[in-house]
């Protein structure tokens, strides 16, 4: 179901991007999650960005960007450049552009790779959710894999320091 070749066919999104999210070095994380629809364990990837900076709208009139001072987990992916969609698509091909009623929006999200229910990106980080880790135990299930490249996306920003600390130790 998901092992076929990716074309960026399926990104539906404008050549002339107007991004909230800029970095030179991004990557994708992984964990895995019980999936609410079937509760079968699932995989789960996101984007990570480490430095650059975001702002709050696309046509934000102050057009003022803020530092990202750390690691970023990138939320709610509405668009994001081809490059980068690519990588994160080979990592995650589950990973698809879904209408969610709970966030009134259409985003990158990702899947169950056994019923194809949404994962959102609300319940990923949640506390104790797998992108939201309390505990080292919790944390040690995380994974992180670099890119090469840059990324530009309107997306949301999630700083904390535990992605810190997980961008650190997977230098």
């Amino acid at each position: 179901m998901f092992g076929e070749a990716l074309a960026l066919s399926d990104h539906r999104l404008t050549e002339h991007m107007t991004p909230t999210v800029k970095s030179d070095r991004f990557g994708v994380v992984s964990s895995s999650t019980k999936c609410h629809a079937c509760g079968e364990w699932t995989p789960v990837k996101a984007l990570l960005v480490r430095g650059g900076q975001w702002r709050n709208e696309p046509d934000d009139e102050d057009d003022y960007w803020y530092p990202i001072e750390g690691a970023g987990l990138l939320l709610y992916v509405q668009d994001v450049n081809a490059e980068a969609l690519a990588i994160w698509r080979n990592a995650a091909p589950w990973v698809r552009n879904t209408p969610s009623r709970t966030a009134g929006i259409s985003y990158w999200s990702n899947t169950c790779v056994h019923c194809e229910a949404l994962q959102g990106d609300w319940f990923l980080t949640k506390p104790d959710g797998p992108f939201f880790p309390t505990t080292p135990e919790l944390e040690a299930k995380v994974a992180l894999d670099w890119a090469d490249g840059s990324i530009e996306a309107v997306a949301n920003v999630n700083e904390a320091s535990w992605l810190d600390g997980l961008a650190e130790r997977m230098v």
